[in-house]
């Protein structure tokens, strides 16, 4: 961008000082003081703390940026409507979870008023509109980006399981010790078919790409023939048996290519 910032501590009133001119636009202190009072007080809310210094350098930072976006995006007639604004306002009411009175609490805390909220908000919404219409067009992602990326991700060590879930009545030191002196899978599921509630004792094949993590990691370096220690697995109770372990090659559907090709996409957009 091709723009001039002017620091200057120039006085136009009592207390009121040019802290900077941004393509001919102004940037005061009393500007920069009710924008920190409305950060402060939602940093307060999100149990965020930051010293007045940083939430201040922060705000006047954020404050120029906006200046610069709004003059980039002026070019392009790209602007905010009122409707746009409240919109974005309410995704943003709901990501802070602040509740049915939305920023009324937050504005009275901070003592501003929400013209002040209103003009960081559209400073947003016209970045992210100038953003699609215009950045989006100049990122390409190439067949051969998503290839590499596939051929990366085929060199690390994939494995498909076959394991017995055995969900516990009881977690009973007893019945664990048991479960694991076993060392065969048909001897594991019987033993699973008579201790467990309805639903164990059923062998399933399971790649380690959709298990839980906490899964996954038990199963990662234990050995064939061996029960778990037990593990909560949507809500119950459960040890599970290794049957089998084989490596496998991840085929990539058509659909998952579209997924990684905008996954990469996504990221030189965010660069």
């Amino acid at each position: 961008f091709l723009f001039i910032i002017c620091f200057a501590n120039i006085s136009l009133a009592d207390n009121v000082e040019i802290k900077a001119i941004v393509n001919d636009e102004i940037i005061t202190s009393y500007d920069v003081l009710e924008r920190k009072k409305l950060s402060s007080a939602l940093l307060k809310h999100t149990k965020i703390k930051m010293s007045d210094d940083n939430i201040y350098k922060n705000v006047f930072d954020e404050m120029i940026d906006d200046k610069i976006k709004i003059a980039e995006a002026r070019k392009y007639n790209i602007s905010a409507t009122k409707d746009e604004i409240e919109h974005a306002k309410s995704n943003m009411v709901n990501m802070l979870k602040l509740g049915p009175n939305g920023y009324a609490e937050i504005l009275k805390e901070a003592d501003v008023s929400e013209d002040v909220l209103n003009e960081q908000i559209r400073a947003d919404v016209i970045w992210a509109k100038f953003v699609m219409q215009v950045l989006r067009a100049y990122i390409k992602v190439q067949d051969n980006e998503v290839n590499l990326f596939i051929d990366n991700m085929a060199k690390d060590s994939h494995f498909e399981y076959t394991l017995i879930p055995f969900i516990l009545k009881d977690k009973s030191e007893s019945l664990i010790t048991k479960a694991k002196q076993i060392s065969t899978c048909e001897e594991f599921e019987n033993f699973a078919n008579s201790n467990g509630e309805a639903g164990s004792g059923f062998k399933m094949n399971i790649l380690d790409s959709q298990m839980q993590r906490d899964l996954f990691n038990l199963t990662k370096s234990a050995p064939l023939s061996t029960a778990l220690d037990p593990i909560k697995l949507d809500g119950l109770d459960t040890i599970f048996f290794i049957c089998d372990k084989r490596t496998y090659t991840p085929k990539v559907s058509n659909e998952e290519k579209e997924n990684i090709k905008y996954m990469i996409f996504q990221n030189k957009l965010d660069a």
